[in-house]
């Protein structure tokens, strides 16, 4: 409870403070450098979390979106392209 008091008691300083700023220069750079500064802050919580005992490879995947390379896929995107021309000429054309 005490924390919070803190805090609501820095934020009403703050506004305060920018209630009285008059130059419009400064308060468009408070207004850029704001939704940053609280976005780093986001990253540092995160890493921040405390790491799971236990690793788990497959939620990890899961999270990241991984999926593996589909060599069958692959082979039917090539059949599909069937190039006749010499790789020469279209490694020209790049």
């Amino acid at each position: 409870l005490q924390m919070q008091s803190n805090i609501d008691h820095i934020k009403l300083q703050l506004i305060h403070q920018i209630m009285n700023i008059q130059n419009i220069y400064f308060l468009e750079k408070l207004a850029k450098m704001l939704p940053t500064e609280m976005e780093e802050d986001d990253k540092l919580r995160k890493l921040s979390m405390p790491m799971p005992k236990k690793l788990d490879i497959e939620a990890i995947k899961k999270a990241q979106g991984f999926t593996f390379f589909d060599k069958t896929k692959m082979n039917e995107l090539r059949a599909k392209v069937n190039l006749v021309e010499p790789i020469e000429p279209l490694i020209e054309m790049l």
